[in-house]
């Protein structure tokens, strides 16, 4: 079974990544001076919820910036009373800074490696605003900052019964959550 997944932001360019002229389609059964959000989301129980979900996500992120970072098992960022959690991040730059880190001898020794360059990468951008932020359609998190760095909060990490979060503790996820994706590998939405 194919599950079908749209996101449209109102105005902007549509983020989509195949099936361009479904898209297309459905752009142009909006009204012309639409005003909201709309999305269609395999998964997710109704159009109203996805919409809910992408306003919070840009409440809480757009304009605002990380001012603290835990690292250890997971990735930690502390905004402003609340944080981002997640079993992995992803940037663009990685490769990069690997190369990089190879010539430190210490780099050679450390436990989680590939943690090394998106240290690096978090710390350059803390204190950096969020100006983007957009919901895959496989879940994952990506925001934009204003240095140009792009961070993806990815949704495949194994054997986790939780992805991301964004919670008011940075402890269990599935306590004080506001959004993130957990066991069933969706986007939802929590009671905080």
């Amino acid at each position: 079974m194919i599950t079908l997944k749209v996101l449209l932001i109102a105005n902007k360019a549509i983020k989509w990544t195949a099936f361009p002229s479904l898209v297309l389609w459905f752009n142009a059964t909006l009204p012309q001076k639409n005003h909201y959000k709309a999305a269609i989301y395999g998964g997710v129980s109704s159009l109203l919820e996805i919409m809910s979900i992408i306003d919070v996500l840009e409440e809480k992120l757009l304009g605002n910036f990380y001012s603290r970072i835990s690292l250890g098992d997971t990735f930690d960022l502390y905004f402003d009373r609340f944080w981002l959690i997640s079993q992995n991040v992803v940037s663009s730059d990685e490769s990069i800074l690997n190369k990089l880190v190879s010539d430190y001898p210490p780099s050679h020794e450390a436990i989680d490696k590939e943690d090394i360059a998106k240290c690096t990468i978090l710390a350059a951008t803390l204190r950096k605003k969020v100006i983007e932020v957009s919901l895959n359609p496989d879940s994952s998190l990506d925001l934009g900052f204003e240095n140009g760095v792009r961070l993806l909060f990815t949704t495949d990490t194994e054997i986790v019964d939780w992805q991301w979060a964004i919670n008011e503790n940075a402890q269990d996820p599935y306590h004080s959550l506001i959004v993130g994706v957990l066991n069933s590998g969706e986007v939802q939405r929590g009671n905080c």
